[in-house]
């Protein structure tokens, strides 16, 4: 890159942020679960869905007596659908996942 001016430097390596920060994109996944009565509930779910691939994030939070939120975050935008969540918490049977949906 000696060769070059300073001006095409710049714009190459404005252009490596750019690619990075495109290929670098989270996806946020929000489901509801029925089955989870204690923190050891939450720490076993946790414990089963961080087994998915690029998974980043989990919060489990309660909504009502019987239901629960799931908020996962991934490292890419890859989808997940439903069934690969419901196969990671199938060693756990009295979880169940009763919505799946991406929101960003």
């Amino acid at each position: 890159m000696r060769n070059l001016p300073r001006s095409y430097v710049v714009l190459l390596a404005s252009l490596f942020l750019f690619i990075g920060s495109v290929t670098a994109q989270e996806a946020v996944y929000h489901g509801k679960l029925s089955g989870v009565e204690c923190n050891q509930c939450k720490k076993a779910i946790a414990k089963s869905i961080a087994k998915i691939k690029g998974v980043e994030m989990i919060r489990i939070v309660k909504q009502s007596k019987n239901a629960h939120r799931l908020e996962v975050t991934l490292q890419d935008a890859k989808p997940v659908p439903r069934s690969r969540v419901e196969s990671a918490l199938a060693g756990a049977d009295h979880y169940k996942l009763l919505s799946w949906k991406k929101v960003k």
